[in-house]
């Protein structure tokens, strides 16, 4: 779990560098959710409760930013981990 906050936290970081020299109306800002739960994978799909509730996190997300849910929070002991 703190690998998937870290690797978030790396992937926002390097949209912003890569998009900081663009224009406004023409930056890309994407939004990123985390969850715990089950996960079905199939060949061309992925669904669960832990897919859906990471979208509606994902939605509620600030534009380049991360929303991670409670249980994904208390999961990487929030003070116990610095996620850099």
């Amino acid at each position: 779990m703190v690998e998937a906050v870290r690797a978030a936290v790396q992937f926002q970081t390097r949209v912003k560098e890569i998009t900081t020299g663009d224009t406004e109306d023409r930056r890309i800002a994407f939004r990123v959710g985390i969850n715990i739960g089950d996960v079905i994978v199939e060949p061309h799909d992925i669904f669960g409760d832990g897919v859906n509730i990471a979208a509606r996190l994902e939605s509620i997300a600030q534009p380049g930013g991360i929303c991670i849910s409670s249980s994904a929070y208390d999961h990487i002991g929030a003070g116990r981990h610095r996620v850099r």
